[in-house]
C-alpha cells in the first residue's frame, strides 16, 4: 500500500489526517491498524466481480455477502449505509484480517441526487460509530468509481469535502485513508488530490 499524500486537520487539540494512497484493498497492511474497510455496492448487490474490491475480498476468503447477513446496524433507510459485526466473528478461521469491520455504501440507484451528494449523507451516518470507539482508523475505496462508474474527480472531492467537514464537527475517526484500486486514475487523482490540499489544508 503506497501513500500518495495527504491533507492534516487541527480538531481538539489532535491532528486528524486524510491520505490518498494506492494499493490492494484486501491486503492492508496490519500495521496500519484499520477498524473499518469502507467499500460501495449496488444496493443488496454483493456480487464478486473480477474487477471490484467485493470480488478482491472474496479472493481473500472474505465474502461481502455473509458480512451483509451479520449487520451490526443498517442505517440504508437514512444514511445509505450499513456496518458489519466484528470480522473476526463472522470468519473465526482466517488469519491476519485486514480490517475489523465492514462499513458498505449502497446510495439508490435511481432518484434526483447524485452519488456525490449521498456521500455527505453518508459521513454524517458515520458518527453513529462513536459507539465502537475514538481515534478511528477508516481505509475506504474511491466510491462508486468502479463497477458504478462515477466521475473518480468528482467522487473524490465530494470524499475528501465530507470527510473533512464531519472531521472538523467532531467524527471520531483519527485517520481516513482514500485507496485507489484502479491505477488507470493514478495520475488524474494526484492531481485533483493536489487541488483539494490547497482547499482544506496542508500535508
Amino acid at each position: 500500500m503506497d501513500v500518495l499524500d495527504s491533507i492534516q486537520l487541527e480538531y481538539d487539540g489532535k491532528v486528524k489526517t486524510i491520505q490518498l494512497c494506492a494499493g490492494d484493498l484486501s491486503q492492508i497492511p496490519p500495521e496500519w491498524n484499520t477498524d473499518f474497510l469502507l467499500i460501495s455496492a449496488f444496493p443488496n448487490d454483493y456480487s464478486p466481480t473480477p474487477t471490484s474490491v467485493v470480488g478482491a475480498l472474496n479472493k481473500r476468503g472474505i465474502s461481502v455477502r455473509k458480512l451483509a447477513q451479520n449487520k451490526m446496524e443498517d442505517l440504508r433507510a437514512h444514511f445509505y449505509c450499513w456496518y458489519s459485526k466484528p470480522v473476526s466473528e463472522v470468519f473465526p478461521d482466517l488469519a491476519l484480517l485486514p480490517f475489523k469491520r465492514l462499513i458498505c455504501f449502497e446510495n439508490p440507484v435511481f432518484g434526483s441526487r447524485s452519488a456525490a451528494a449521498d456521500v455527505g449523507t453518508l459521513f454524517r451516518g458515520l458518527t453513529t460509530v462513536s459507539n465502537i470507539g475514538s481515534d478511528l482508523n477508516v481505509v475506504s475505496s474511491l466510491l462508486k468509481t468502479g463497477d458504478s462508474g462515477h466521475n473518480m474527480a468528482v467522487m473524490l472531492k465530494a470524499m475528501v469535502s465530507g470527510c473533512a467537514h464531519w472531521m472538523l464537527a467532531g467524527l471520531p475517526i483519527q485517520t481516513f485513508s482514500i485507496v485507489l484500486f484502479n491505477r488507470e486514475d493514478l495520475d488524474s487523482a494526484k492531481k485533483k488530490y493536489t487541488d483539494l490540499i490547497q482547499t482544506f489544508g496542508a500535508t
